[in-house]
């Protein structure tokens, strides 16, 4: 039996359908919430903290919209096109909140900081993700990038809020803002109808190993760009 990145001996024989998938992202989410950069948001925490870390996400918030569009676009299974078209639109324009947001918190942001230096491995993260979506030949695959992105969401967004919140500074935002959480676990993806359509999209055994990369790979992506953010957090 193969041992996958995880360590897991168990994982492959048990994925059957995308419902199987999702378990196997809980297991990645529930490594990926011990994340120093994740407990460093749980601490008292400034908003000058704030305003170091959150522009460093800013290419990836912009890309993430291509990421739900192009998962969407390039599927042609019906019950995965489906549940991506309606991520895509419960997504559409939450990155126009994000840049509100930045500079309601007097947060500069332009074009050349975003391909600066400092905001290379936020790109190359978010390039990796594009590209694991176009080249994937499964859309099984595509659909679990996007579940492991949402996945991970779910462990930064509530911290992210939190601290903005215990630093007095959380009053008028629109992205980080607990309507916005709301929202985000409100999904269509969550929801129990959603849970069923996933259960009977299968997962052939010639999918199986780029579904498993795919994941693994985001969850190493989004890990090294946690420790990106922690170092700015801590400067």
């Amino acid at each position: 039996m193969k041992q996958n990145r995880l360590g897991s001996q168990d994982v492959v024989p048990t994925i059957r359908t995308m419902n199987d998938v999702e378990l196997a992202i809980e297991k990645h989410k529930q490594a990926f919430a011990s994340h120093a950069f994740l407990r460093s948001l749980e601490g008292p925490g400034t908003l000058e903290q704030f305003k170091r870390f959150a522009p460093r996400v800013a290419f990836f918030v912009m890309c993430f919209q291509d990421v739900l569009r192009l998962v969407h676009a390039l599927s042609s299974d019906v019950a995965i096109t489906a549940i991506a078209g309606v991520h895509a639109l419960e997504d559409k324009g939450h990155d126009l909140w994000y840049l509100s947001d930045l500079a309601r918190l007097g947060v500069p942001l332009d074009v050349h900081d975003l391909f600066s230096d400092a905001h290379r491995l936020t790109r190359d993260v978010a390039y990796g993700q594009i590209a694991r979506v176009v080249s994937a030949k499964h859309d099984q695959t595509r659909l679990a990038v996007a579940l492991s992105l949402e996945a991970i969401g779910s462990e930064c967004f509530g911290r992210a809020i939190a601290m903005l919140e215990r630093a007095g500074s959380a009053d008028g935002l629109e992205y980080f803002a607990r309507k916005h959480q709301a929202i985000e676990q409100g999904h269509q993806v969550f929801e129990d109808d959603t849970q069923s359509q996933l259960s009977h999209i299968p997962i052939s055994e010639e999918a199986l190993p780029e579904v498993l990369e795919a994941i693994t790979s985001t969850f190493e992506g989004m890990t090294a760009l946690m420790g990106d953010l922690e170092r700015a957090f801590n400067l």
